[in-house]
């Protein structure tokens, strides 16, 4: 149980409407929706641009590593930022850059003159982004939404979170058959329709509690308070280490279906795969919950992992890889809405933007380890033998975070 944390302090009253009718919540649906559209094009265009004009499995997780590396670099100021300053214009400042970031990658490939220079640059500034966008995204929702309606309105998040996930990669695949610029266009219209609704939407951006947050510690108190509590930690290091796995499983199974000489469209339905997994995993959030304590839960989740990782290495096609990566993703939104139960929402609100940062900043640490372990990976072996490795890698530490009494016997919080 969560003992060492303080209660959370009276939300800003709501009108108790149904969601559906709740004019802001599907506002800021919206455009989330959008914006995490443009990311998931994103996440697979620029590893196909980069295989097409490269044929470098390692420059493509290069790119994918500095874009995690600095969000992750920049999560911790962000999150003492959202603390300490509007979130509105946070979150605009956040949009801007992505639009304008992809706006130059779209102009190069226009001109033909995209440099590899230019690439980093992007992927610099899309972490950038999104290290400053996610815990004020997160603190917002927070506003528009009454606390009764959290948890609903957190697994509605989830299914748009895992819808975006799966057009984005249908949509990038399909585009770059097209032409290279394609999904890059679409992810600046998802980029705009983002910006726009964080303009339109009516919602408080700024900061509640004593002077902003200043005497409830510095920018690294949101990493204390998840260090000050056993099971926390141990949570917090089971999901990096399944993020590093993904991050690499990934990439590998992007390379493995284009030596396989399967088409980009072909490469997105694959991966889809994973955010229809997900959408379909929001709907039964509930259940698990009231069916399987925390730790119980993660430890389960975990372990599935494993032979569904190993699984990919089969090869089956894309409809096999679609088949597995749904699995695969079925149990995340049940764990991503158990951290906001045991973690966020006991955080009082003028600390919750860094604890917000610092929990992303913990779970997504693995992954540009993961890509970078994935492009030496396949620079020495095959697809197949590279995905295997990953999973032997992967065994051992959840093997020593199962061992911990304090995670198997976690419980929710009265």
């Amino acid at each position: 149980m969560v003992t060492d944390l303080t209660a959370e302090s009276a939300p800003q009253e709501t009108p108790e409407l149904p969601l559906r009718r709740n004019l802001k919540f599907q506002t800021y649906w919206i455009g989330a929706t959008a914006g995490g559209t443009g990311i998931g094009i994103t996440n697979l265009a620029f590893p196909l641009l980069i295989l097409s004009t490269s044929g470098s499995a390692s420059r493509a997780a290069m790119f994918g590593a500095i874009q995690a590396g600095t969000q992750i670099v920049l999560g911790i100021p962000a999150g003492a930022l959202a603390d300490r300053m509007n979130r509105r214009g946070l979150l605009i400042a956040a949009e801007l850059v992505r639009l304008v970031a992809l706006a130059g990658v779209a102009a190069a490939l226009w001109l033909n003159v995209l440099t590899w220079v230019q690439l980093l640059a992007t992927a610099v500034a899309i972490g950038c982004a999104q290290a400053l966008g996610g815990p004020a995204r997160a603190l917002i929702l927070r506003t528009i939404v009454p606390r009764s309606q959290l948890t609903q309105a957190l697994s509605q998040d989830e299914v748009r979170v895992n819808a975006a996930g799966m057009l984005g990669p249908m949509v990038a695949g399909s585009l770059f058959a097209v032409a290279r610029i394609a999904p890059f266009l679409a992810s600046m219209g998802g980029f705009l329709v983002s910006l726009c609704t964080a303009c339109l939407v009516p919602f408080d951006g700024r900061p509640n509690g004593d002077a902003k947050g200043r005497t409830k510690g510095g920018a690294l108190e949101g990493l204390r308070i998840l260090w000050r509590n056993r099971a926390l930690r141990w949570i917090t290091a089971a999901a990096a280490m399944v993020n590093l796995a993904g991050a690499a499983v990934v990439l590998i199974v992007v390379v493995m279906l284009k030596q396989q000489h399967f088409s980009s469209a072909a490469t997105g339905f694959a991966l889809a795969g994973e955010a229809l997994g997900g959408i379909a995993g929001a709907t039964v959030t509930g259940r698990l919950h009231r069916w399987m304590q925390p730790g119980k839960l993660l430890l389960t989740v975990c372990w599935l992992c494993l032979p569904l990782m190993a699984a990919l290495a089969v090869p089956l096609g894309p409809i096999w890889i679609f088949a597995l990566m749904f699995t695969f993703a079925a149990g995340g939104p049940a764990l991503l809405v158990m951290v906001d139960i045991l973690v966020f929402r006991q955080a009082p609100d003028e600390v919750r933007g860094r604890v917000i940062a610092g929990t992303f900043m913990a779970f997504t640490v693995g992954a540009p380890l993961g890509s970078l372990i994935a492009g030496k990976l396949l620079d020495q072996f095959s697809p197949q033998t590279s995905i295997l490795v990953v999973c032997a890698l992967l065994a051992i530490p959840l093997s020593l975070v199962t061992a911990q009494r304090s995670l198997r016997d976690a419980v929710w919080p009265d």
